[in-house]
């Protein structure tokens, strides 16, 4: 899932929604007649040396097949050590880098052979996550969710001149093809005044995002996000929906690029000169057309996670713009009804200090051409905490932080 997602939600906000879901292929699916319960067939296997070994698939991974064998228990092959392999029926193979695929399945020359209507496709076992026998019964549950806790602090520079503290989370949930992800967050802001802190106002935001696969590559979503910024005195809900590709999609690294269009309606309390109302209240309703990037890696052994993005958001068309309280039902010279422009660029780093905890260091940049009066055009965060992760920890997630 993009992040423009979750970004586009506040003026200066920092926070990155992310799911990749497991894209299937169509010609996949196992034929298993609904009146017949599956029988699980027999794998062969001709050892390098020539001996035959039959047994019953278990799931296995990229290091070795694993086989249920009546005389020796279970024995796990190393594929290197194989000559040939006979599965007996289909069998469904997730990936690395998500993909799940079903369908009959052979073994030549060192690559897995996954057969198809008119075509073959190779696959390596080292791109093998986990290959198991379709009737195998779905204990992998803990494999397709992911939760995020994370607390974090901030020196930021802009409408926040101090001091930024925020704890957040998120759940996702991944299926074949789908995503389902939820996330929630309250951040507390600060400013400097004589030497210290004074806290004048904080955010809430909660949101919910769905995508789904295509294909292999291409995907589309769909977005609900409402944020109270007591800040700013603005209070946003948003929508949104577009569709997006999956230009790299690796073990160690990835890049997505995607472009969509959201529907967002502000209720703002604004300073404005005027007798009638000192702070009235602006209601705008606007389309924004949204570009993004994005791209992750891993670095060492350590799996330490580099990334960055990128998004670009343009007012199509004119938004209708309510002063409440002023004598003019559209007052103009507050904000512009068209030619908004915003963009935020973000680098994050994530260390991990064992398997579940991480530190985490991000720098975001945003800028919005027309700022609503009282805020500033841009703004400039340093952010470091600590990010907790249990569940699948593989899965990228629509994640606060």
């Amino acid at each position: 899932m993009t992040k423009f997602i979750r970004n586009s939600v506040a003026i200066g906000s920092a926070c990155i929604c992310l799911c990749l879901g497991f894209p299937s292929v169509g010609w996949s699916q196992p034929q298993v007649f609904p009146s017949q319960a599956p029988v699980q067939q027999l794998t062969t296997v001709v050892l390098a040396d020539g001996d035959r070994i039959s047994g019953f698939l278990s799931p296995s991974g990229a290091a070795s097949l694993v086989l249920r064998t009546a005389k020796f228990g279970e024995l796990r092959l190393p594929w290197s050590a194989l000559s040939s392999v006979d599965f007996g029926d289909q069998v469904q193979l997730r990936l690395t880098d998500g993909t799940v695929v079903r369908g009959p399945v052979g073994w030549r020359a060192g690559t897995i052979i996954l057969m198809g209507p008119g075509k073959e496709s190779p696959i390596l076992p080292q791109s093998l996550e986990v290959m198991q026998w379709v009737g195998q019964p779905d204990d992998t549950w803990r494999d397709k969710w992911k939760a995020t806790g994370a607390v974090n602090a901030s020196l930021s520079r802009g409408n926040s001149q101090f001091l930024v503290a925020e704890i957040a989370g998120d759940v996702t949930y991944q299926a074949p093809s789908y995503g389902l992800g939820f996330y929630g967050g309250k951040t507390r802001n600060s400013v400097g005044i004589g030497g210290q802190s004074l806290t004048i106002g904080d955010e809430s935001e909660a949101g919910v995002l769905l995508d789904h696969y295509v294909g292999s590559k291409a995907f589309v979503f769909g977005s609900g996000d409402f944020k109270l910024d007591r800040f700013q005195q603005v209070a946003r809900f948003w929508a949104s929906g577009g569709v997006g590709l999956d230009a790299i999609a690796t073990k160690s690294a990835g890049l997505e690029v995607s472009v969509g269009l959201s529907r967002t309606r502000d209720v703002a309390h604004i300073q404005i000169p005027t007798t009638q109302l000192s702070s009235p209240e602006l209601h705008r309703i606007y389309t924004q057309l949204v570009f993004s990037e994005e791209s992750h890696q891993s670095i060492g052994k350590q799996d330490i996670q580099f990334s960055q993005s990128v998004a670009v958001y343009l007012q199509v068309g004119s938004a209708s713009v309510g002063v409440a309280g002023t004598s003019s039902p559209n007052r103009q010279g507050i904000v512009p009804s068209s030619g908004q422009l915003r963009t935020e660029a973000s680098t994050r780093l994530a260390v991990p200090m064992n398997s579940s905890l991480n530190w985490t260091l991000e720098l975001t940049h945003s800028y919005t051409k027309h700022p609503y009066p009282g805020s500033q055009a841009a703004d400039l965060t340093l952010m470091f905490g600590i990010s907790v992760q249990a569940g699948n920890k593989k899965l990228e997630s629509y994640s606060a932080k």
